[in-house]
């Protein structure tokens, strides 16, 4: 469900689908509270539309000739991953990283989850200063 609320102040840790990392939730939790015009709320129908429609006119364009990374968590229940997987079995250049266990937001999983993409993202930036 969604709302004007944010997320993660509307929710209890147990059960939530962003993260597993405790410590990151009431990170998330205090910084909305702190800074309450930074939280984010649910999308409203007229962002879903315009988010959707722009994912229809993406998926029919070809792979970008850019090398690429991308990180989905085994565990991702905010989105589809099925067209995830499509893009990237269809990106020469690309590659998907699965992380066992990982919800919605891998660089908020925990401290291993966050290392293993960190070190990831370097190498590929790395590779294409």
């Amino acid at each position: 469900s969604t709302n004007a609320q944010s997320y993660v102040l509307a929710v209890p840790f147990a059960g939530n689908v962003l993260t597993r990392d405790p410590a990151m939730w009431d990170y998330m939790a205090a910084q909305c509270r702190a800074h309450p015009d930074l939280a984010l709320g649910g999308p409203s129908l007229g962002w879903l539309k315009a988010a959707l429609d722009e994912c229809r006119v993406l998926a029919a364009l070809p792979s970008p000739a850019v090398p690429a990374l991308c990180a989905l968590g085994s565990a991702e229940k905010v989105i589809d991953i099925r067209p995830v997987h499509a893009r990237m079995a269809n990106w020469p250049q690309a590659r998907l990283d699965m992380y066992q266990d990982a919800e919605h937001e891998v660089l908020m999983e925990v401290p291993a989850t966050r290392a293993a993409f960190t070190a990831s993202a370097v190498k590929l930036f790395s590779a294409h200063p």
